[in-house]
């Protein structure tokens, strides 16, 4: 119940976004833009105090951004869940990456959906999020963190979950 409302409140959050004068409703042609979104000058340097992994391989059309040294976490230390759709809800992690590695590096799980890749080109045209999607990220932090063996394992705080987007 408490992730279907989370979910809700995300979604009900972008859906107001959408509605807003002088923005384009969805799948309508942006402004192309290119975004330099890999930039190490953008992410590098975040203020919390865990150095960040990226792993756009663990879970399928996802991207986790987490403390590195999972080790380093003290012993009941968990890491809350940060679950995000991209920007206007399209399904690309790219954007944000300065944004994400910011959160993760103060002890979160963030997880986004879309992978990263070098340059993000947007021209209007991009796969959207949808609730499965947030769904599903949700699903792999509460199955992972009680899944012995998993690298995550005891380490996720699934009760603890906030999304946007």
């Amino acid at each position: 119940m408490k992730r279907i409302f989370i979910l809700a409140l995300s979604i009900g959050f972008a859906c107001q976004l959408g509605a807003q004068p002088n923005v384009p409703p969805q799948g309508a042609p942006r402004q192309q833009t290119l975004i330099k979104a890999a930039l190490p000058s953008y992410w590098a340097n975040p203020s919390g105090k865990y150095a960040v992994a990226v792993d756009d391989q663990t879970l399928s059309e996802h991207t986790l951004f987490y403390p590195k040294d999972l080790a380093s976490l003290k012993k009941n230390e968990k890491l809350p869940v940060f679950v995000m759709s991209g920007p206007g809800c399209d399904k690309t992690s790219s954007a944000f990456r300065a944004f994400f590695t910011e959160v993760a590096s103060h002890g979160y799980m963030v997880i986004i959906s879309g992978v990263l890749t070098e340059e993000t080109v947007n021209t209007g045209i991009l796969p959207k999020n949808t609730k499965d999607d947030l769904l599903a990220a949700m699903d792999w932090a509460s199955a992972e963190t009680v899944r012995p063996g998993s690298p995550f394992y005891g380490k996720i705080d699934a009760d603890n979950v906030c999304a946007g987007g």
